[in-house]
């Protein structure tokens, strides 16, 4: 399976239908939690929670009203949330397992995830008519998309030519089974540990009842195709 760069919105593979959640259900699960349908390669389920994020920025700055953004906003923090368990939790330890170097080569990844974590918490606590938001957010959006394209040009690419076909359809349906267990909010210890992560879980979930979230949009490939 050959690598597909997703560093841009514009050059992001059109996600399918199947993988499109109903934005009916404000309360529903998000895309994030769900297992991409088809193949488990590890490459797909990253990439499709790439386009996902991205796609949720570009809903953001579409949106009109304030509560469409703090939906939007909500939804990015738990996708963001999940992601980044599931990729500190399984993606990285087998990366460093498996790939040489690899310990070296995510160093510097994890200091700026640590400081994305920090923007996380802090933009989660605020409203959107804060006026330090806008500005918090646009850090926020920064630093994800340096990380993204981090990881589709350097790590996701040293990782797929060192391991079999086998093993990445392993590694994807690991990521896939620890999305089940992610926290939902930002939690600078949980994010990197099972253990932690599993307690802090169900308490997110309890909390995310008060909080209404976007689904995946309908019109995503319209978007992703622009």
């Amino acid at each position: 399976m050959a690598y597909v760069n997703t560093t841009h919105p514009t050059t992001t593979a059109p996600l399918r239908a199947e993988d499109i959640h109903s934005t009916s259900d404000k309360k529903a699960d998000s895309i994030f939690q769900t297992a991409p349908v088809g193949s488990s390669h590890f490459l797909r389920t990253i990439e499709r929670d790439h386009n996902e994020l991205r796609r949720l920025f570009a809903d953001f700055a579409a949106a009109l009203s304030l509560k469409e953004k703090e939906e939007i906003k909500n939804e990015l923090i738990r996708g963001l949330s999940i992601h980044d368990y599931i990729t500190e939790t399984v993606l990285f330890p087998s990366f460093e397992k498996e790939v040489p170097n690899g310990k070296d080569m995510l160093n510097s990844f994890k200091l700026r995830s640590s400081e994305l974590r920090r923007t996380m918490v802090t933009l989660d606590k605020m409203k959107i008519d804060d006026l330090a938001f806008q500005p918090t957010f646009t850090t926020l959006m920064k630093e994800i998309e340096e990380a993204m394209i981090f990881k589709e040009r350097e790590l996701l690419p040293a990782l797929q030519v060192v391991i079999s076909p086998l093993r990445a359809e392993e590694l994807g349906r690991d990521l896939d089974k620890a999305r089940k267990t992610a926290p939902t909010r930002p939690h600078p210890n949980a994010a990197t540990s099972t253990v932690l992560g599993a307690l802090a879980a169900p308490i997110d979930k309890l909390k995310d009842k008060a909080r209404d979230f976007a689904g995946a949009s309908k019109d995503y490939q319209d978007v992703a195709g622009k």
